[in-house]
C-alpha cells in the first residue's frame, strides 16, 4: 500500500464533475479520481477548515463511525474495475480489524476529517498508469498531465470555430 496525501480539487471547464487530486506522500506519482461537485465541495471545505452551521452526512458518517465503529485506522483505494474506483474503511473494535466498504470521494472525506492514513494499493496506481482513456463512470481515472504541458483550451477552440458572419443580425 501507498501513502497518499490528498493535493486538492481540480475543476475542468465544461465538467459538472471534479477532479480529486491524491499524491504519492513519499514520492512523485499522482492519482486523480472524478467526483461529484457536491463531494468535491465538501472536502474543500474540510481541507480549509471550514465547517458548517449543521452537519453533514460526511460529518455524520464520521462521528458515528468514531463514537461507535471503534477507532479508525485507514482509509484505503483499493480497486479500480471497470472505470470505478472502489475504497474500504479500516477500524478496530474489539481488538479486531473490520472493513467496509465506501466510495473513495466518502472515504477521503472521512480520513480528512478523522486525521487517519489515506492509502491506495499498488494494483490501482499500475491500472491507473496503464489506462489509456477516459471511461465513463461517476469517479474515474484520468492520466496525469504535466503542469507545464500545453493543453487546448476548449475556449479556444470555441473562439476559434467562430465566423464573423454568425454575428451578422442582417444575414439572418
Amino acid at each position: 500500500m501507498i501513502e497518499m496525501t490528498v493535493e486538492g480539487i481540480k475543476v475542468s471547464i465544461g465538467q459538472v464533475q471534479r477532479c480529486l487530486m491524491l499524491r504519492e506522500k513519499a514520492g512523485e506519482r499522482f492519482l486523480q479520481i472524478w467526483i461529484g461537485s457536491a463531494e468535491a465541495e465538501d472536502i474543500e471545505r474540510v481541507m480549509s477548515g471550514q465547517s458548517n452551521s449543521r452537519p453533514t452526512t460526511q460529518d455524520l458518517l464520521a462521528s458515528v463511525l468514531k463514537k461507535f465503529a471503534g477507532t479508525i485506522i485507514r482509509v484505503v483505494i483499493n480497486d479500480l474495475t471497470n472505470d470505478t474506483f472502489y475504497a474500504r474503511i479500516v477500524f478496530r473494535k474489539s481488538n479486531r480489524l473490520h472493513e467496509e466498504d465506501a466510495r473513495p470521494s466518502d472515504a477521503v472525506a472521512i480520513a480528512l476529517r478523522l486525521r487517519v492514513p489515506l492509502f491506495v494499493e499498488e494494483k490501482v496506481l499500475a491500472k491507473a498508469r496503464d489506462r489509456r482513456e477516459v471511461g465513463e463512470s461517476s469517479e474515474r481515472v484520468e492520466q496525469p498531465t504535466p503542469a507545464n504541458a500545453e493543453r487546448p483550451s476548449a475556449f479556444v477552440a470555441f473562439i476559434e470555430s467562430l465566423e464573423l458572419d454568425d454575428f451578422d443580425d442582417r444575414r439572418r
